[in-house]
């Protein structure tokens, strides 16, 4: 199994076990995951922000109806 191991070792990285390299991958995987986790919460965030400032419009429209209203 250590010969076969070893073998698979040549190339970029060939100071590393496969294992290692195995290891190497997934912490990539999971930086990236997190990078991507990030980004989608400023996303999520910022739409939040939009959607706050379209509700409080609405709601300015709507007093203003109400006014408008009374008025008449």
């Amino acid at each position: 199994m250590r010969q076969t191991l070893r073998l698979h070792n040549r190339g970029r990285n060939s100071g590393k076990s496969l294992l290692e390299k195995i290891i190497d991958e997934k912490q990539k995987t999971i930086v990236m995951q997190y990078y991507k986790v990030q980004y989608w919460k400023r996303y999520a965030k910022e739409l939040e922000g939009i959607v706050d400032g379209l509700e409080n419009e609405l709601i300015g429209y709507e007093n203003a109806t109400l006014l408008e209203n009374r008025c008449n």
